[in-house]
Formats: C-alpha cells, sequence, structure tokens
C-alpha cells in the first residue's frame, strides 16, 4: 500500500514570508474551520463545529461507548484527509534511511 502523503509535487516558488503566511491560514483552515451556525424553524441556535480535533474526540469517545457506524468511520476518515492535506502543504515527507521488512505505527509523541 502506498500511503498518499509518501507522493509529493515540487511547490511552486513564492517568497518564503507570504508563503509560510499562506500556508498557515491554510492550514488553520483546514484544521479549525469557523463555526457553523444554523437555526431551526423554531428559532434555535445549532452550532457545527467541524474542527479535525473535536472530530476525533467525538469518534473516539463514541468507540470507548461501543459505537461504531457510517458516522465514525466518516469522521476519522475525513480527518485522516484533512491531516494529510496539512501534511501535503507543509511538504513534510517520510524518508526511510533503510528498506525495513516492517513500518510499525506508534502513537505521536507529546
Amino acid at each position: 500500500m502506498i500511503w498518499p502523503f509518501r507522493q509529493r509535487e515540487a511547490s511552486k516558488s513564492m517568497s518564503p514570508a507570504g508563503h509560510a503566511d499562506s500556508t498557515i491560514q491554510q492550514i488553520e483552515r483546514l484544521l479549525f474551520p469557523p463555526f457553523e451556525v444554523h437555526h431551526t424553524n423554531d428559532g434555535a441556535e445549532i452550532c457545527v463545529d467541524r474542527s479535525v480535533d473535536t472530530n476525533l474526540y467525538a469518534a473516539l469517545v463514541d468507540l470507548e461507548e461501543g459505537i461504531v457506524d457510517e458516522i465514525v468511520l466518516k469522521s476519522i476518515k475525513d480527518s485522516i484527509d484533512v491531516l494529510t492535506q496539512v501534511r501535503h502543504l507543509l511538504n513534510v515527507k517520510q524518508q526511510l534511511v533503510t528498506d525495513p521488512e516492517l513500518l510499525v505505527v506508534a502513537p505521536p509523541v507529546k
């Protein structure tokens, strides 16, 4: 299986400062989009949070409660897609020095 973040295109040239600001803004919008506010017919206000951390937290709570449904799986898949987009924007590539027989995925270091 080839991971989507393993293949990259060359980034377009831009001034380093302008590129960094633009990239940070794109990452912020991807990871933490503004709340969506909706109103029901009876006037109640509903706030929708589409941020990646909140989606992953909600999916984790559901999984811990034994809920594994389409919504949970979609939240996880969509969050992974956003993180892959962020990795692409940052042009982060994992370089393997050797050709290992096994790649172990471990929890992130805090």
